[in-house]
């Protein structure tokens, strides 16, 4: 009996395991809005001018 409940409980883990590869490889490589967000998530450069006041 104990035995039995071991095993059911590893294979338990094993695959939630397994679910959350398979999840994190489709969010990662097949999913193209992530690209998307962070392509357009890029920061710009702005160009400060100074300016010199002489008295």
């Amino acid at each position: 009996m104990q035995e039995e409940r071991k095993f059911v409980i590893q294979g338990i883990f094993i695959a939630i395991g397994i679910v959350f590869l398979i999840r994190l490889f489709y969010l990662q490589v097949l999913d193209g809005s992530y690209k998307y967000a962070a392509d357009n998530n890029v920061s710009t450069s702005m160009q400060q001018t100074t300016t010199s006041s002489k008295s």
